[in-house]
């Protein structure tokens, strides 16, 4: 308000001062003494008026540039105050890191030490007490590594120098390799352990699995530990599935002494447990939930926990993850033979463990032994030198990895030695470090324990890869990628004549990251079987041209001529009946699996007799399936469970149903001539095609309709075929309506 009324003030002046030089002007001719010295007075007071507002809004002028001088002044030392803090600060964390750095490598070198020592001294002859103080100390070693290294990590992901290191692997192995140890150390404490992994989770991803393993086995370790009597249970579940990425939930539930609502938004925090009791009961430095939960935000997810006290616990996190479906390289080991290779072994130790002698002994591979790095160097050069090189260094390191590094870098670095494979058998494998030596040029990198199966899977893997140079080099092996490249190598023949049941296998057997082929009959399977090998062969009963009893026989008889390995062939049908299963082993199948495929129990049946070996006895389905519902009770279109059985994958379910109906008319029509004919052997070989196609899309009422048409004629009672069939035409144009809305 004051500004405006000065700037009218200053207004009115102006406009005076105009009138007042008007009227000096006007007073001249004629002159007009009075006017012009009126007008003159005025003028001149105007100019004084014009020239004291100019002179204050100067001095106010200034007064406005002193102060923004000194508030410009005032904000570059601010300034330069900030700048001082931060590099203080930056100063002060680079101590920290370079502090925490050298303190965990200090304490970390006698302890990979001992925990290496105690390696050599666990497979030397002991006696029981000795055994148990052996234990003992390497127990409390690796309790005292845990946490140095915990606190190493903290550090660097709080100063976000933390890399991950990603690379494809197989969920489904990743996670039965992590729950082995709490499992056994669940049942050791009389507590149930479960871990269920959803069907329809892809198991071929693309992240972390190192720091996975440290999150999951951090989350259950505690829901062991905490949990006196009960059980514990892991389960991975699908959030969303796009076509490149996954979004996978995991959750940990046990029944332990659960955590006070005032405590459970702090358990997350750094060096912080429940209550001060519980550190003194179950120990342990409160590092492990706020590392995992670090990790989780490092790796774009987020953890959470719900509990309640006396009642027990569930803590969660969700990750997303890259599909790596056909990704890395998978190579088929069965047919080479390690005794043609010729092997180095050296040691940073006075000389390679015993144990690991042994087992290359047993293997039947020639091997020679370094005294050092230079002996192997030299050896390596002469080998070469004499047209009998080595294909393969095996170092084993009890200690630290600088031997392996030096001696590694050495050997990548002669030209002379290109294409020599490295693996490296570590006793303390510490995290990230699979991804150095693979900079180096190694080929393997293994950490203890490693038995005979796994050291010569990863020989002959490291021998079927090709050479190739620094720039081109293949991810580092592992004791995961062994694993995956086993699961990736095995084929799966199926062998069905209906497409919509033949798109249902393909779909969920490759989703379980298995190599699949297709047979329409019997005849064909068997050709495909003379052609190639398979490691399973999933056979349906009831096709043309050769069935699968046939087919079975045909194949057995063949390997038993020609003295080959057993195939693992399991039935699929629709028929589940005492008698029916006992028709198939009676044919030399090995299991039995009924229609619908449900996605958990093929998963669990491959797994069984491509891995687990099972015993004589296999779990099938022995008793009788229940009688079908009435017609009139049973569902049209059973939706829900369709949804259910494929993981709501609507592009998976909309090309099995694509599928369906393009086959289905067919099928009726075969069944109208069989029908028209009274043939009733055509009646229900017609029916039961139709039957398993219909129970594959759940259309259930369609289903029990042909059932019950195809219990008549093979017992050739009611003969009302044509009734029957007229019903079945009517409820399939239902159900297409239906799904048509």
């Amino acid at each position: 308000m004051k500004i405006q009324l000065q700037r009218i003030y200053f207004n009115i002046c102006i406009l005076l001062l105009i009138l007042a030089a008007s009227g000096m002007v006007l007073s001249v001719n004629p002159f007009s003494f009075a006017v012009f010295t009126a007008s003159l007075v005025v003028f001149c007071i105007c100019i004084i008026i014009v020239v004291h507002t100019r002179n204050r809004d100067k001095a106010v002028l200034d007064q406005v540039q002193k102060a923004l001088r000194r508030e410009k002044t005032d904000r570059k030392k601010a300034e330069n105050d900030l700048v001082k803090v931060s590099e203080n600060a930056d100063q002060a964390m680079k101590i920290k890191d370079e502090f925490l750095a050298n303190m965990s490598h200090e304490i970390r070198n006698p302890m990979n030490g001992i925990i290496g020592m105690m390696h050599v001294l666990k497979d030397s002859d002991l006696t029981e007490d000795q055994r148990k103080y052996a234990d003992i100390v390497y127990n409390s070693a690796q309790a005292l590594l845990v946490i140095v290294n915990d606190i190493l990590d903290l550090s660097k992901i709080e100063a976000g120098k933390l890399e991950l290191d990603i690379r494809p692997f197989d969920l489904e192995i990743g996670i039965r390799d992590m729950v082995s140890l709490p499992e056994l150390q669940a049942r050791q404490k009389g507590i149930d352990f479960s871990c269920y992994i959803d069907p329809q989770v892809p198991r071929l991803l693309k992240g972390d699995i190192g720091r996975l393993r440290q999150i999951i086995l951090n989350l259950i370790g505690n829901a062991v530990k905490f949990t006196e009597s009960g059980n514990v249970s892991f389960a991975v579940t699908l959030n969303f599935e796009e076509d490149t990425r996954a979004g996978l939930h995991f959750s940990i539930e046990d029944t332990g002494i659960g955590i006070k609502d005032e405590k459970i938004n702090h358990i997350f925090e750094s060096f912080n447990q429940a209550d001060i009791s519980t550190t003194k009961r179950f120990g342990g430095t409160g590092l492990g939930l706020s590392i995992s939960r670090l990790l989780v935000e490092k790796m774009g997810g987020r953890m959470g926990a719900e509990s309640f006290e006396l009642v027990g616990s569930t803590f969660w996190f969700d990750l997303a993850f890259e599909k790596a479906l056909g990704q890395g390289m998978w190579v088929d080991r069965r047919d080479l033979s390690v005794p043609d290779c010729r092997l180095l072994l050296v040691s940073e130790a006075p000389g390679p463990s015993q144990h690991l002698i042994s087992q290359i002994s047993t293997l039947g591979i020639f091997h020679e032994t370094a005294l050092d790095g230079k002996d192997a160097f030299d050896r390596l050069i002469s080998a070469k030198k004499q047209h009998h090189p080595f294909h393969v260094v095996l170092m084993e390191v009890q200690e630290t990895g600088r031997y392996a590094r030096k001696l590694g870098e050495q050997i990548c670095h002669e030209k002379m030695l290109a294409g020599l494979k490295l693996i490296l058998i570590t006793g303390v494998g510490q995290k990230g470090e699979a991804r150095e030596f693979e900079k180096i040029g190694f080929t393997a990198f293994l950490s203890k324990p490693v038995d005979q199966v796994l050291l010569t899977d990863c020989v002959k893997t490291v021998l079927a890869m090709p050479p190739l140079n620094q720039k081109d080099r293949l991810p580092i092996i592992t004791r995961y990628s062994i694993e995956e490249n086993k699961k990736q190598a095995h084929r799966i023949l199926v062998v069905e004549d209906i497409e919509t049941n033949r798109i249902t296998a393909r779909t969920l057997i490759s989703r379980l990251g298995y190599a699949i082929d297709e047979a329409v009959d019997g005849k064909q399977a068997v050709k495909k079987h003379d052609q190639a090998s398979y490691d399973l062969i999933l056979m349906d009963c009831q096709m043309p041209v050769m069935d699968g009893y046939e087919a079975t026989r045909e194949i057995r008889n063949k390997e038993n001529l020609q003295n080959l390995d057993r195939t693992p062939i399991i039935a699929m049908t629709g028929n589940a009946f005492a008698r029916d299963r006992e028709k198939c082993f009676a044919a030399g199948m090995d299991d039995f699996i009924t229609k619908p495929v449900q996605p958990d129990i093929l998963a669990k049946k491959i797994w069984m007799h491509l891995f687990a070996k099972p015993d004589a006895d296999p779990d099938t389905l022995a008793e009788p399936e229940p009688a079908p519902p009435p017609i009139e009770s049973s569902m049209r279109f059973n939706k829900e469970q369709l949804q259910e059985r494929f993981g709501h994958d609507q592009h998976m379910i909309q090309e099995i149903l694509t599928a369906f109906f393009q086959e289905t008319p067919g099928l009726l029509a075969d069944l109208a001539d069989a029908v028209e004919s009274k043939d009733t052997q055509a009646i229900a070989a017609c029916a039961h095609a139709l039957k398993g196609s219909a129970a594959n899309v759940n259309a259930d009422r369609l289903k029990n309709l042909v059932l019950e048409l195809e219990q008549n004629a093979r017992k050739k009672e009611g003969l009302q075929f044509e009734e029957i069939y007229d019903k079945i035409q009517t409820e399939y144009e239902l159900f297409a309506g239906e799904l048509a809305q």
